[in-house]
């Protein structure tokens, strides 16, 4: 399965965000329950499903400035129109770099990410929770 899927195992929805940035999800049936943009000028389309909330976390990078800006969101997809919860901006550490992990989630919605210096909690409510440096920049 392509990493721009993702299944909710409680309730046999699919969700797809395509190379449209369009944001799809569907049940077993083929029904479509979601068709949104969830962001128009960005790039990435990977995303981590919190299954418990129907909540999506999603990296992405602005182009509409340059240079592109990493943000990641979290939508909130239990309804046909998706809703924007939060935007977390990176750590000043990790500004300039865009070579990102895919996101984790646990059973309590903190998102656990890393780059080339940090780990780093990002709570359910798009604060930064701990940092762990990687590595020194020299």
């Amino acid at each position: 399965m392509s990493r721009h899927y993702r299944c909710d195992i409680n309730t046999d929805d699919i969700l797809w965000i395509g190379g449209d940035r369009n944001l799809l999800k569907f049940n077993h049936n083929g029904q479509n329950l979601i068709n949104n943009y969830t962001q128009p000028n960005d790039a990435g389309r990977d995303f981590v499903l919190d299954k418990q909330k129907q909540v999506i976390i999603r990296p992405w990078q602005s182009m509409t400035d340059l240079p592109w800006k990493y943000v990641v969101s979290s939508y909130d997809v239990s309804i046909r129109e998706i809703t924007l919860r939060w935007n977390w901006h990176p750590l000043s550490l990790i500004v300039a770099n865009d070579d990102m992990t895919t996101p984790s989630i646990d059973d309590k919605g903190i998102v656990y990410m890393s780059s080339m210096s940090l780990v780093f909690a990002i709570a359910n409510v798009g604060i930064t929770v701990w940092t762990s440096e990687l590595a020194t920049p020299s």
